[in-house]
């Protein structure tokens, strides 16, 4: 009875030990506005995807990530982000974002392909919708507990 109490912790264990929290984003695009009120960085470029937990019962809390945009396999933009908590079998937005000077987004509007008088005119582009090889997430870290213990916190 005591080697089987053992075996049932050791195999659990391994199973949490190898719990991943999400790796990719899904539907990853780039939102980039245009400020006429500042003058010294007035460009602004927010990265926006989805981050699913596929898991059926734990939660990942304190999750954190760099989302690296790519350009030939070559990083041009490296920004962290997190979320306080993704839940069993859902899907959490996961963004960030970065203001630049007209003389930093030029070259980034060329890659993108962002008609940049058009940007000043209006304040918005049209979304650019990236895929798996313009865009990474690095440095992934996260807690990861089970859904009953966060829901009995919350009862408190």
């Amino acid at each position: 009875m005591k080697k089987a109490g053992i075996c049932i912790f050791l195999c659990s264990a391994v199973f949490i030990g190898c719990v991943r929290p999400p790796q990719t984003l899904d539907n990853p695009f780039l939102r980039i506005t245009f400020d006429k009120k500042s003058s010294e960085n007035p460009y602004l470029v927010r990265i926006e995807g989805r981050v699913a937990n596929r898991d059926d019962s734990l939660a990942f809390t304190d999750y954190s990530a760099d989302m690296v945009l790519l350009s030939n396999g070559k990083e041009l933009l490296r920004l962290g982000a997190t979320r306080k908590e993704i839940l069993p079998f859902s899907r959490a937005v996961l963004f960030a974002e970065k203001s630049f000077s007209k003389n930093e987004f030029t070259p980034f509007a060329a890659q993108y392909k962002v008609d940049v008088a058009a940007l000043e005119k209006t304040g918005i582009a049209d979304p650019v919708y990236l895929t798996e090889k313009q865009i990474v997430l690095e440095k992934i870290t996260a807690k990861h507990q089970p859904i009953l213990s966060i829901l009995k916190e919350g009862k408190k």
